[in-house]
């Protein structure tokens, strides 16, 4: 099975360098601001052990011979990149999406009415430390869920597939359950470690204990008008559980403030403040995250 990963940030190398370990010789799509001159990528383990690794770079028109196409890349450059390659995929090619936050369905049905699209949701950590070097730094699990048209047959290949490469991954037949518990983690972890330039570890501290408990709670509402059922402890506790895990990591968005690049705010909570407007609700803390968010660059 061909497999092509797309994008070069931390997440799309960390699944580059472990489906390298599969019989899927994967290959890389690298944006166009990418130095491609590289032959080799190197990756610390989450064991401290360094491996290098070849790269395989392909070209858009190559997309074409791929069976799987993974896009591991922010909330923002999802659809840009689908409506980018669209013309050059296989259209019995599965498409997987990898990114924070979530984009409307219908918004990637109108790019890819046809074909099979699967969602990936993962907690595992990783920072890029060179434009070809990455080290993974949170050792997570991954769940994967059908967006649209996936057959039973693809769902349990890719499952396997992906579970060789980088475990744990759990496919899920109701995904859009678990985007959801993974929205509300991005709408606690990122703004608020973003804004006070803190590790993950810090929001284990007394100081956040209510702001958390206000934006799940916000989070618990907005998703029962949209007929997604969360406890809210339980959300609040798998808050908790990432910081925990991840406790001396840098959060994306926190990454992104530090390089002054764009940010998935709109994804995010801003995607909470939009549903909320929608169904006439208040939501003061994710407003209010979001807001400061946008200021920061401003």
């Amino acid at each position: 099975m061909k497999i092509v990963v797309i994008g070069q940030g931390a997440i799309g190398l960390l699944w580059y360098s472990h489906l390298v370990s599969t019989e899927h010789s994967p290959a890389l799509l690298c944006s166009q601001r990418a130095v491609t001159t590289d032959t080799n990528m190197s990756l610390t383990t989450y064991d401290n052990q360094l491996s290098v690794i070849p790269l395989n770079i392909i070209n858009k028109e190559q997309l074409q011979l791929a069976d799987v196409v993974l896009l591991c890349l922010k909330a923002y450059d999802i659809l840009p990149a689908l409506k980018q390659y669209q013309a050059y995929l296989n259209e019995k090619a599965t498409i997987i999406l990898c990114h924070n936050g979530i984009i409307a369905p219908n918004d990637i049905h109108a790019v890819l009415p046809k074909q099979s699209v699967l969602t990936l949701l993962t907690t595992h950590g990783s920072k890029k430390t060179d434009n070809f070097a990455i080290t993974h730094t949170g050792n997570g699990q991954s769940q994967l869920g059908k967006l649209q048209q996936a057959s039973e047959v693809e769902h349990k290949t890719l499952t396997t597939i992906l579970n060789q490469a980088l475990p744990s991954v759990v496919w899920h037949n109701n995904i859009g359950y678990h985007q959801w518990i993974k929205l509300a983690i991005n709408c606690v972890i990122n703004p608020i470690t973003a804004l006070n330039n803190i590790d993950n570890g810090e929001l284990l501290k007394p100081q956040y204990q209510e702001l958390i408990h206000k934006i799940c709670f916000e989070i618990t509402q907005v998703a029962a008008a949209e007929n997604i059922k969360l406890e809210l402890q339980q959300l609040i506790n798998n808050v908790f559980k990432v910081a925990s895990v991840t406790a001396k990591n840098c959060s994306s968005m926190r990454a992104d403030f530090q390089q002054n690049k764009a940010t998935e705010i709109e994804h995010i909570n801003g995607y909470i403040v939009k549903l909320a407007a929608q169904h006439q609700l208040e939501v003061p803390q994710n407003s209010l995250l979001y807001q400061q968010v946008n200021q920061h660059y401003s």
